[in-house]
């Protein structure tokens, strides 16, 4: 390893093959969780979500809610409007400010028309 990094194991469940615990090498120090590595990422990238529902869905003047959470079932109920929200209407900057749903649609219809020169999938 790069600079005499030593390789420990992980005391997390390990992925499994059949009865034979596969023991998954990381290097020391709890390594899984520096900037650059996947991990890392993808816990920021939950975090920022989480922000995002906590903000846009649980915050008490949400446009999700219709007055207060009083059980579990009203929570999940906002969750799930949020979520439909999230994967099909809210507006993206990346997508030149087109809700999801308009912009999976228009790739498909894009692909599916064979354009010259496109690759057909």
């Amino acid at each position: 390893m790069p600079g005499g990094a030593r390789l420990g194991l992980l005391a997390l469940p390990q992925p499994r093959v059949g009865r034979r615990v596969v023991p998954m090498a990381v290097p020391a120090g709890g390594g899984v969780t520096r900037p650059g590595n996947c991990l890392f990422k993808r816990r920021a990238l939950a975090e920022t979500t989480i922000g995002l529902y906590k903000t846009e869905c649980i915050r008490e003047d949400s446009p999700f809610r219709n007055g207060p959470l009083e059980t579990l079932a009203d929570v999940s109920q906002i969750t799930s409007a949020w979520v439909y929200w999230y994967n099909t209407s809210r507006l993206m900057h990346r997508l030149g400010r087109k809700p999801p749903a308009e912009a999976e649609a228009e790739y498909y219809d894009h692909h599916r028309a064979g354009h010259p020169g496109q690759a057909h999938t």
